[in-house]
């Protein structure tokens, strides 16, 4: 062991050769435990377990374990099962894994090694996300007390997409909260606690990304559009300095961390839904208040401007930090003076992306904004707005369905889908060249709407 220790701190050759060493006594040591009763008796193989196999170390076991199993003069050479897990594809370098879909492996894999390299003893399964159908079952196991919305599975698969960890931790808090007698509507998924006390959606982030430091910084630039607005918001806030890495580092760790590949300078910064909604809430909870330079209004306010500045093509971008920061009226008054004064055709297009890319904005903190939007979305408040003409009190109603329905938990319900086709259609009519378009829009977005699909764009 002496030897062994010395080699290894000698790196190159020597710690390869110790590496080996120690895996060979490894597996010798397991086979030991599965004699000749255990194959009499056909017990299971050993089973080993694996987790995090895609960070260097784990990869490196891995790789060293693949070798030795590949080895012809290996006595115990398919005696081991082997279970690891790993973020992201394969690597590409690899070219002998067989690959295998989980529906697949129920009755079994079929599975037998070909060739001689390395990487033929590996058996890829891609795990696939958590259905609807799945959270179900999460929800209900072990509550008691109050009784479960009957779309929150919905609004949770909605939200988390299928994602294990998310799914789980979720589940988990709704039963804890309905334990104690809570109701839990889908719009309180996330004001919900964790097991630590701690909010679910900070425990949650935790988890998913541990570095705190990146974390930390991403929760503030999550609430820029792309890489150039995320570096013009750093400098905005002193994120950068000696102590400090890049903006665009943030999109390197979330690449690292298998959240997403390659991202373009002009793609969102955030790509996982998932993620960027955990951020966006986290942003909006520990938001200091509106006067403030980090604050949710502020931050949003700058992104308006920084847009605003490319014209056109940042009108929709602009609009939408607009709507977050609770510019409602500013919104609802850029977009009726455009209807109103614009006569080219093909500005009908421009228009609509406009209108749907604002409704998606998150919405402001809770202690500084009232959530009217499916009663104003309705009508309910028309009293309010006796000060706008049809048009605008049109486009205001029309605004504020969508951007209710925007939310991943809203189910959308028959009324808010028949008061888009109604607002759309009031709309085509009072305009000389988009009747069209917005006909269009009228019959195929609140259908959209309801299958929950982004909403088209006529001509597109």
């Amino acid at each position: 062991m002496e030897l062994l220790g010395d080699w290894y701190h000698q790196g190159g050759d020597y710690r390869r050769a110790v590496e080996r060493t120690l895996v060979a006594a490894f597996r010798h040591d397991v086979a030991g435990s599965y004699g000749r009763l255990q194959r009499w008796n056909r017990e299971p193989w050993p089973l080993v377990l694996l987790d995090d196999v895609h960070l260097p170390a784990g990869r490196r076991f891995l790789d060293l374990l693949l070798e030795h199993r590949a080895m012809s003069g290996s006595p115990e050479r398919e005696e081991l099962v082997v279970v690891a897990t790993r973020l992201g594809e394969p690597p590409g370098s690899d070219p002998g894994p067989v690959r295998r879909e989980l529906a697949d492996l129920v009755r079994g894999s079929g599975w037998q090694r070909r060739g001689t390299a390395p990487s033929a003893g590996l058996l890829t399964v891609p795990l696939t996300p958590l259905s609807r159908d799945d959270v179900l079952p999460l929800l209900e196991a072990g509550s008691a007390g109050a009784p479960l919305h009957p779309y929150l599975a919905s609004a949770l698969h909605s939200l988390t997409g299928g994602h294990p960890a998310a799914t789980t931790m979720l589940c988990s808090a709704v039963r804890a909260a309905t334990r104690a007698g809570l109701a839990v509507a889908p719009r309180d998924l996330l004001e919900l606690s964790a097991k630590d006390g701690r909010p679910v959606g900070e425990a949650l982030l935790e988890r998913l990304l541990p570095d705190r430091r990146q974390r930390d910084r991403l929760t503030l630039l999550s609430l820029a559009r792309d890489s150039a607005a995320a570096e013009a918001l750093a400098t905005r806030l002193r994120l950068e300095g000696p102590e400090q890495l890049p903006a665009n580092a943030v999109t390197d760790y979330l690449e690292q961390q298998h959240w997403q590949r390659l991202t373009p300078p002009e793609s969102p910064l955030v790509t996982d839904p998932l993620l960027q909604k955990l951020l966006v809430h986290e942003a909006r909870r520990l938001s200091p208040g509106p006067d403030d330079s980090r604050g949710w209004q502020e931050i949003h306010r700058f992104l308006q401007n920084h847009h605003a500045q490319r014209g056109d093509d940042g009108q929709a971008d602009a609009l939408r930090h607009m709507l977050a920061a609770g510019g409602v009226e500013t919104v609802v008054a850029s977009l009726a003076e455009e209807f109103q004064s614009e006569r080219d055709e093909r500005g009908a297009g421009h228009w609509l992306r406009c209108l749907r890319y604002a409704a998606t904005a998150p919405t402001p903190p809770a202690r500084d904004w009232e959530d009217d939007r499916l009663r104003i979305a309705l009508g309910a408040h028309d009293g309010r707005y006796v000060h706008l003409d049809d048009t605008e009190r049109c486009v205001n109603r029309l605004l504020h369905a969508l951007w209710y329905l925007s939310e991943p938990h809203t189910e959308p319900d028959p009324d808010t889908c028949t008061a888009i086709e109604q607002e759309l259609a009031y709309l085509s009519l009072r305009h000389p060249s988009w009747r069209v378009a917005l006909g269009q829009a009228a019959r195929r977005w609140p259908a959209a709407a309801r299958d929950k699909r982004p909403l088209p764009i006529p001509g597109q």
